[in-house]
């Protein structure tokens, strides 16, 4: 096989990779993934049996004296044959109906028992549930199989699903509806989902067993692996979204990646679909929130700048709207009369966010950023030599050389068939339906918990998507979430909520006619306080009202008239009339307007005046005139 390959391979000497063995040129051997999938394996030591020691002779006596070996429980009267006929049990023919029927390579397993099985390997646990890989035997074959085991004790599982406001069964069927139902996840098996084997209840636990991801080994998905895996991944996604499922957790430890380059998509105990299934407890999920999830997908994976293009996303909303805040302050500092100077230009959104709007910055730090670099996991199958496994990471370094980067709408689509009258979530399906969405109305009053969101919502009516929409669209999640899984830090929620509540998951999108208006009505408000206010020029103008010690009106301003100018020098005869200011108790005229000054000049310089009831002419009217009688002077 021919290759290019790296000119130095700085391999580490602890490698499971062999000495004749030269890395393809694709991948970077720096790189933390790579380092995880070439780690050395050691196999596990065996661990020897444990067998039961036999206790002593004298122990076992001592303890047989301590027990009353007389019954004082009196015997029970034999029942009568109607009684006995009413109590008796259905038949087993319907105690014997099977929860989960596999189908596929696995069908043959149906109504077969799994004789002694035995843990090889753990690989989870937690409060909810516990992953191991098991072997068994079935009929006369003996596999290896992955078992996700509920436990239903008191001490454990219920607890922690009652703190989230469910019922052990509930969760419990929910997940399982999703892998047995055609409309989920059950065309999808053996494709980007694992084979689901079979279904087993026992005492204390429900246990799920299903196919490996591959038989030799598997490892979790990293920001630092090739491109040609991350395009595996989000095509693995689009598969799930295209049923209507949404995984609800896309975290990088439930993306695997097989030792034959295929993804396995695992838990899906935090999903939801559009087609909501209340008793089994499948919630509805928004249109819009299939986008939002694949962006996180991208954003974990840090797919072709996904991580920077978001962070550059939240910072930049974050600067608009403390700009947009400065400037409605500013505003309203100058609307009392204050003087601020120039103010910036509010800023609108970009037209992208109105499908896909910035994330909001406590999610992101608390959702998106966290386990975000977390190191991969490397799962090797026990059985297994370290020279197998050399064989197997060697064929998968090759085959990801082998690996072309197909644009996702050639690569072709799962080979199981499904029902094409089934709706279809895409990305068109996705756009249009929600710019035709009907808004949702909803008021969550007295929550037992909500956010401060004061640093990221401006003042204004116009920031329609990031804004006041994000604001009751994080208080409400942030309601349902406590709601859900924190009642143990709020004791009181479950007295004042005592029924499940309804919250939307996103914000609404308005409709373009709507979006104008308010757009319209946030302009002619800034218009309204485009002129500066009364108050702030040195001068008053024309039109002011004068108002005196006691606050009362003085005067207002005059009716129009004829503007004069006065030289120092000039001395000019002023006539007025009898009553010529009816409002001035002294017979002068009021200080009103800009020529005010002038008119105080005039008034001292002027003679004693006649009581004729004369107006003196315009300068036009004199030159027009004097020119008229230019000809009589010759």
């Amino acid at each position: 096989m021919s290759s290019a390959i790296h000119p130095e391979d700085p391999r580490p000497s602890t490698s499971i990779l062999t000495d004749d063995f030269h890395v393809p040129i694709c991948l970077d051997t720096t790189s933390e993934f790579f380092q995880v999938l070439t780690a050395p394996y050691h196999p596990p030591t065996e661990v020897p049996p444990l067998h039961r020691a036999q206790p002593r002779s004298d122990h076992v006596k001592r303890c047989r004296a301590t027990i009353n070996w007389t019954s004082s429980v009196p015997a029970e009267k034999p029942s009568s044959p109607s009684h006995a006929s009413a109590s008796s049990q259905p038949p087993p023919s319907q105690l014997d109906q099977p929860i989960y029927k596999p189908h596929g390579r696995w069908a043959w397993t149906h109504g077969l028992p799994f004789d002694d099985p035995t843990q090889l390997l753990s690989l989870r646990k937690g409060a909810q549930c516990s992953a191991t890989i098991d072997s068994g035997t079935v009929g006369d074959k003996e596999i290896k199989y992955i078992c996700r085991k509920w436990r239903m004790s008191k001490q454990k599982g219920v607890v922690w699903l009652l703190l989230r406001g469910k019922s052990p069964p509930l969760l419990f069927h929910a997940e399982l509806a999703l892998y047995k139902s055609e409309q989920y996840l059950r065309p999808l098996q053996g494709d980007v989902v694992p084979h689901i084997i079979g279904v087993h209840v026992m005492p204390e636990a429900v246990s799920i067993t299903m196919e490996m991801p591959h038989s030799s080994f598997w490892i979790e998905a990293s920001p630092s692996m090739p491109d040609a895996l991350k395009e595996r991944v989000i095509a693995a996604f689009e598969k799930i979204h295209a049923q209507g499922v949404l995984h609800g957790d896309p975290e990088l430890r439930h993306m695997l990646i097989g030792a034959d380059g295929e993804v396995m998509i695992i838990d899906f105990g935090m999903s939801r679909a559009v087609r909501e299934h209340p008793s089994v407890d499948i919630e509805r999920a928004e249109p819009e929130e299939f986008r939002l999830e694949m962006r996180k997908v991208k954003y974990k994976l840090d797919y072709m700048g996904a991580r920077k293009r978001e962070g550059d996303m939240v910072d930049d909303y974050l600067r608009r709207v403390r700009k947009n805040r400065k400037s409605s302050e500013l505003w309203k500092r100058r609307a009392k009369g204050e003087r601020v100077g120039p103010i910036p230009q509010y800023e609108e959104d970009p037209e992208d966010y109105e499908l896909d709007p910035p994330v909001n910055a406590q999610d992101f730090q608390e959702d998106w950023i966290t386990a975000s670099d977390d190191s991969p996991m490397r799962v090797i199958v026990p059985g297994q030599t370290p020279r197998q496994v050399a064989d197997q990471v060697q064929a998968l370094l090759w085959k990801l050389e082998e690996m072309k980067l197909h644009p996702r709408h050639t690569r072709p689509g799962c080979s199981h068939t499904t029902d094409e009258n089934q709706p279809r979530l895409c990305r068109a399906h996705t756009s249009r339906y929600l710019k035709k969405r009907q808004p949702r109305h909803f008021s969550a009053l007295n929550s037992p918990s909500h956010r401060c969101e004061d640093d990221l919502i401006p003042l204004s009516a116009g920031h329609i998507e990031g804004t006041s929409m994000r604001r009751d669209y994080i208080r409400h999640k942030h309601l349902k979430n406590t709601y859900i899984s924190s009642l143990s830090s709020n004791p009181n929620a479950t007295a004042t909520f005592p029924s499940s509540i309804d919250v939307p998951e996103r914000p609404r999108s308005l409709k373009p006619e709507e979006y104008r208006r308010i757009q319209e009505s946030r302009r002619q408000a800034m218009l309204q306080y485009s002129r500066a206010p009364k108050g702030i020029l040195k001068r008053r103008r024309d039109d002011d009202e004068v108002v005196d010690a006691n606050k009362q009106v003085v005067g207002g301003a005059n009716s129009p008239c004829k503007k004069l100018r006065f030289s120092e020098q000039s001395v000019v005869t002023s006539f007025r009339g009898r009553t010529p200011f009816p409002d001035s108790t002294n017979g002068r005229r009021p200080r009103v307007g800009v020529y005010s000054r002038a008119y105080k000049r005039l008034m001292v310089r002027s003679a004693r005046p006649e009581l004729v009831d004369f107006t003196l002419p315009s300068l036009r009217t004199l030159s027009t005139l004097v020119g008229s009688l230019m000809p009589w002077v010759h």
